[in-house]
């Protein structure tokens, strides 16, 4: 026992030392490169393959200035080894401007010497804020994946810690301009390999979650670290020959890029197919995976091959940090699917993100219109910018009237079926005042949003004494679940003190008479009328095992006020009706005394009578 014990603690230990080890080698490769917004790096303005063909040269800059043209091709063999670093990859950045340098050049003309001085390079506003979101992006990847594999450690969450550090939108430009020519080989392999280690990661990730899947992704999977052997020889070709040997590499690194590009199509294959062979739970929890790659994994393609590669010429520096940003959605998407036992609808998200957009689109719409037809006429008097303050302080009093709106546009156009739920719920809310019967109540608190939302259960329970309260109605709920629930049950606590709907699971509320699965009570909503809990209802997930998601949370939450004027409305009428019985039955007590009275009066009278006769 105390072997195994020692065993498991000698893992944890080396296991914490690799995940730091590996994260902090790449926070430091990426990280600096932050220090770009107020320490701008120097640059000769061009960009070359990895056959040290020159690929693009920026106007006015010291490579133009030298006569550089597209096309040209730097004789890497004539290069010192110590300085081909400038003449292989896609941009050359020094550590500071005014490093001069001198290469040799191959041109249609003739074989020359270009002479350079590297310039500080020119970010934008736009620019540097991106660098900063690499920067983060760098950081939340490779917290997220060693999070994961140190809380769940498994084949499946170390595949995906390769992945984060692989694969992540970080930069290594400043990390790269300041190590000394001996150790720039020595980064690029590692970098390199992570890369591969990337890929391959999320190859096996995807054919293990949310389980080793069968068939060829089983086969596979086990093939995985052949592959990643393999490739990471391949990989380490690609540095060693064009940067060892001045051998062409510019062919040998688009068929890495291809193997890269051949393990995320076929991780996403995987998912696709596990997608459509599970159920419930699981396969919401691949929608969200699937999701977050499809939109993440092209992004990042497309802008690695324009950041580390000269296929293509180079986009402005932002559409680059804009596509290697997407990848975010990845790690965030895969640490909720991992993390997370039921997940909310995807599609949730996605509205939310649309009306986000919407509304940013407006305000950015706003400004460009001001600055366009004001900006010209108004600017020497100043009035363009008392205008932008007043389109700015407008938006923001109309900023929540404007997101109803532009929300109820999208859930009415793009995900109506979501739209009409709602509706009916609203409906349901309003309706329940002017129920006319407890049980009419408890039919709309249960059947309705069960059925407007494909609940897979739903529950009322109302006060039979101080001691309890029993279940009234209910959809989903066996015969051999509870009936009853105690006043002294900790969800009845918490509803006492909160009276608010609470999420269920935050309470770890636990027993063995409740629905199992999907069926398991998620949301409890109490019924409170002065103060004093009459009741509760309680809510599954939906019957595909999608959680609830805020915004269902806050519809099904606004029943509770309906339910309970309904109840109290209802105890109202149901006191009125006693004391008017009670009334009723006095006065007739009354009328029988009175009666009792008369005859009593007469029987004297006639006593009275006969003794004076």
């Amino acid at each position: 026992m105390r072997d195994s014990e020692n065993r498991t603690t000698v893992r944890s230990i080396v296991r914490f030392a690799v995940v730091i080890v590996i994260g902090a080698w790449m926070l430091a490769d990426a990280v600096p490169s932050i220090s770009r917004i107020w320490a701008p790096l120097g640059t000769f303005g061009y960009t070359a393959d990895a056959d040290g063909r020159v690929t693009s040269v920026a106007a006015s800059s010291a490579a133009a200035n030298a006569g550089l043209r597209v096309g040209d091709r730097f004789a890497v063999a004539s290069v010192p080894i110590d300085q081909r670093r400038f003449v292989l990859g896609p941009l050359f950045l020094t550590s500071r401007p005014g490093i001069a340098l001198t290469l040799p050049v191959s041109t249609p003309s003739g074989s020359r010497q270009i002479a350079m001085t590297s310039s500080a390079e020119r970010l934008s506003v736009a620019d540097k804020l991106l660098v900063f979101a690499r920067a983060f992006g760098a950081v939340f990847f490779v917290v997220v994946g060693a999070a994961l594999v140190l809380l769940r450690p498994s084949p499946m969450t170390w595949a995906l810690f390769f992945f984060t550090i692989g694969l992540n939108p970080g930069s290594d430009a400043t990390f790269d301009s300041f190590l000394p020519s001996g150790w720039y080989p020595v980064n690029w392999f590692l970098i390199v390999w992570s890369m591969v280690a990337g890929a391959v990661g999320f190859l096996t990730f995807a054919l293990r979650f949310p389980h080793v899947g069968a068939g060829w992704r089983r086969a596979l999977s086990r093939m995985t670290p052949v592959l990643f052997a393999a490739f990471a020889l391949y990989g380490s070709y690609c540095v060693i020959a064009p940067y060892l040997y001045a051998q062409p590499g510019e062919t040998a690194t688009r068929w890495l890029y291809g193997f890269a590009a051949l393990c995320f199509a076929a991780g996403l294959i995987s998912l696709g197919a596990t997608f459509f062979n599970e159920h419930g739970e699981n396969r919401q929890r691949i929608k969200w995976v699937l999701v977050g790659c499809l939109i993440g994994l092209p992004a990042y393609t497309i802008g690695g091959v324009f950041d580390l590669t000269s296929v293509f010429p180079m986009p402005p520096y932002w559409v680059i940090c804009a596509l290697l940003s997407l990848n975010l959605l990845i790690p965030t998407a895969l640490a909720y699917a991992v993390i997370r036992h039921r997940v909310i609808d995807v599609t949730f998200v996605i509205s939310r993100a649309l009306v986000y957009g919407v509304l940013t689109s407006i305000l950015v719409v706003a400004f460009a219109l001001v600055d366009w037809v004001l900006g010209r006429q108004l600017s020497s008097s100043g009035l363009a910018v008392v205008v932008e303050v007043g389109i700015t302080i407008a938006f923001a009093f109309w900023l929540n009237a404007i997101h109803h709106r532009v929300d109820r546009f999208v859930d009415r156009t793009l995900f109506r079926a979501r739209h009409l739920a709602e509706r009916r719920i609203e409906r349901v809310a309003h309706a329940l005042p002017h129920a006319r019967s407890n049980d009419l109540v408890a039919e709309l608190l249960v059947r309705e949003p069960a059925d407007a939302l494909g609940l897979a259960s739903a529950a009322v329970f109302r006060r039979a004494d101080d001691e309890r309260f029993v279940r009234e109605m209910a959809v989903g709920w066996s015969p051999e679940t509870t009936t009853e629930i105690y006043a002294t049950d900790t969800l009845v606590l918490h509803l006492e003190s909160e009276q608010a709907p609470i999420a269920v699971h935050e309470l770890r509320w636990q027993r063995d008479d409740l629905p199992r699965g999907a069926a398991h009570p998620q949301l409890a909503v109490p019924i409170v009328v002065r103060k004093r809990l009459l009741g509760f209802a309680l809510y599954g997930a939906h019957t595909g095992g999608v959680a609830l998601d805020p915004d269902e949370i806050a519809i099904i939450g606004s029943l509770m006020t309906g339910a309970s004027a309904a109840y109290d409305h209802l105890d109202a009428e149901a006191m009125r009706r006693e004391s008017d019985a009670m009334r009723e039955q006095a006065a007739s007590l009354a009328r029988r005394v009175a009666e009792l009275e008369t005859e009593l009066d007469k029987a004297r009278a006639s006593a009275q009578h006969a003794e004076l006769s």
